[in-house]
């Protein structure tokens, strides 16, 4: 079921899929803690348009307006946050298979 039929076109008519996330930090307090929250699905062909893009993404997902804390400081994203992209193939030449996600960290020492 397409929810809003101009916004899927406009979104199938760009070649170019990101998976956006925010990377959490360990923080005083956290005991070590840290991960990645508000994955999204985001499109775009500039970095302003693909982080925007995100921001609507998580209105509809997830219930949060995080417009406010979105910025780009020399060059990096950050929403509060570092921010992360991973391009989404949408084809290949020859036979797909399912896409692998590795956690990628650090173990925390004392």
């Amino acid at each position: 079921m397409v929810i809003n039929e101009n916004l899927f076109q406009k979104r199938c008519k760009q070649r170019k899929s990101y998976l956006v996330y925010l990377v959490t930090s360990c923080e005083m307090g956290s005991e070590g803690w840290s991960g990645w929250d508000y994955y999204a699905v985001a499109h775009g062909s500039t970095e302003e348009e693909i982080y925007n893009d995100w921001i609507e993404q998580c209105k509809i997902i997830y219930g949060v307006d995080l417009s406010e804390d979105l910025k780009c400081v020399n060059g990096k994203w950050f929403c509060h946050y570092e921010l992360a992209k991973n391009e989404l193939p949408s084809s290949v030449y020859g036979d797909a298979q399912p896409i692998y996600i590795e956690e990628s960290y650090r173990k925390h020492t004392c």
